[in-house]
């Protein structure tokens, strides 16, 4: 499983080192903005948020975009004809995508908290330059800062997070997972037409509407909400470890890991490699 994870890495090396580097460029853009141009320090806060979020949104894409490229390149057929169940590649397949994800989004998360913590360091220093009401205004705005900070780092911010990082866990998987089977699915009945990739975006739709239908309908109310409070981030929902967040986290869970073991059967037994 591990040198399948690595192969996957090592196929989009260099869109990801592209990736990384625009945002290092960027970042390089706040240090000197924030140093040297503080007035306009906010373009490359404003860039470095959009590229930060369109990153996230390519990762998970990309690991579609990969699976349903090996149906028809040499390399999806090198992958599934090694001595490997398919099960198992696809769970490497799917562990690859996921855990970029994270590596990215703690990075990003942290990389994040430095340059707030630079941007309130540099703004009290520019306030001491200052004089009036202005100061006073532009010191008000920097201590709002230091303020957001401090809750975002707060202990009940990070229990929250770990909540809310767990239950966006299991969706992941299970949109992940959902998707492959809407991949596999489409390439068993729609090989070659011109319309699949169409078709595997439309399957997708309705499987997970179909699924979210049948929770809606037999599992109990498991509402989920975020909200920041003055000493933190607050996540609202029922206890996970309560029946009812056990038996729909059990749902997602299980629903994942048929849709892959589904993927699995449909490449070995219905799609010609």
């Amino acid at each position: 499983m591990f040198k399948t994870m690595k192969y996957e890495l090592m196929k989009n090396r260099v869109p990801i080192f592209v990736m990384l580097g625009i945002l290092a460029v960027l970042e390089c853009l706040f240090l000197y903005e924030n140093y040297f141009d503080f007035e306009n320090v906010g373009i490359s806060i404003v860039l470095l948020i959009l590229t930060g979020g369109a990153v996230s949104f390519w990762i998970l894409i990309n690991g579609l975009v990969m699976f349903s490229r090996d149906f028809n390149n040499k390399s999806g057929y090198l992958v599934y004809m090694t001595p490997q169940p398919a099960v198992k590649i696809i769970t490497a397949k799917i562990l690859t995508a996921f855990f970029t994800g994270v590596a990215f989004m703690v990075g990003y998360f942290l990389l994040g908290v430095l340059d707030v913590q630079l941007l309130i360091s540099k703004g009290h220093q520019m306030a001491e330059q200052m004089s009036g009401n202005t100061a006073k205004v532009f010191e008000s705005d920097m201590a709002s800062f230091a303020q957001f900070l401090d809750v975002l780092l707060s202990e009940k911010t990070i229990l929250s997070i770990g909540k809310a990082g767990f239950i966006m866990i299991v969706e992941v998987f299970f949109i992940l997972t959902v998707a492959y089977f809407a991949i596999s699915l489409s390439n068993t009945l729609l090989r070659g037409h011109k319309l699949q990739g169409l078709i595997s975006f439309v399957l997708f739709i309705v499987l997970c509407a179909f699924f979210n239908y049948i929770a809606n309908m037999v599992l109990p109310d498991y509402d989920f909400s975020v909200m920041l409070g003055e000493d933190g981030v607050v996540v609202n929902s029922i206890n996970l470890f309560s029946a009812a967040g056990i038996i729909n986290l059990v749902y997602s869970v299980g629903l994942g890991v048929l849709a892959m073991f589904g993927s699995a059967y449909l490449i070995e037994n219905k799609i010609d490699l």
